[in-house]
């Protein structure tokens, strides 16, 4: 059986309490936002809010096939999703299993499937002709940004793989934000190094537990 829904079936609206605790105190939702993709906790923190984490919408929760569960085997072969309905709270593999099929399972509150995206404009010719450009990208990494973070990162990918990149051509440098600022990427004249900077962004974690 699948997780019940802890939302109403057609509001998308977060917990205004949870059941977790930061630092010894009651934790709201906007504070639990780093742990929406937390392996352990990720199910519990999308039902619990649902609008803080994405789980409205976003591909994390709501696409149990961009979230691959190939790695699961079910009587010696590859096991999808659906076959794993069943297992969803299984003591031992649980967390793995909903963490991978979080629509499945039940995370968070998905609606009905959107129509497909039309497909994305062919990119613009190369930026800077030559020309010295500096640069610099300032990410939000907020909860508020979260649906569309994966929408975000993909069109910065996009940007920086435009420019000429050399030293009288164009650098770029990367910065993300959510409560604080950190330096991604300095500017550079390499692509590889803003596109690995931009792979490797990553939130900070405080402990986390239960009530």
């Amino acid at each position: 059986m699948a997780l019940p829904r802890l939302v109403p079936p057609n509001v998308c609206n977060d917990a205004s309490t949870t059941p977790f605790a930061l630092f010894g105190q009651p934790a709201t939702c906007n504070a639990l936002q780093p742990y929406c993709g937390n392996f352990a906790v990720s199910c519990s923190v999308a039902s619990t809010c649902p609008f803080t984490c994405g789980a409205c919408s976003s591909h994390e929760f709501c696409d149990d096939s961009v979230r691959s569960s190939q790695q699961i085997l079910l009587n010696g072969q590859p096991a999808t999703c659906s076959d794993l309905a069943p297992f969803c709270n299984h003591v031992q593999h649980g967390f793995l299993i909903r963490s991978l099929c979080g629509e499945t399972c039940g995370c968070g509150f998905c609606p009905p499937p959107y129509p497909s995206p039309p497909p994305s404009p062919p990119l613009a010719p190369a930026c800077s002709n030559g020309l010295p450009v500096d640069l610099v990208l300032v990410l939000d990494h907020s909860g508020s940004m979260r649906v569309w973070q994966a929408a975000v990162l993909e069109w910065v990918r996009e940007l920086i793989l435009q420019f000429d990149f050399g030293e009288s051509a164009a650098r770029v440098g990367l910065v993300e934000f959510n409560q604080q600022a950190i330096i991604l990427s300095n500017l550079t004249q390499n692509a590889g190094s803003a596109l690995a900077a931009l792979a490797n962004a990553q939130v900070g974690r405080a402990p986390l537990s239960a009530c």
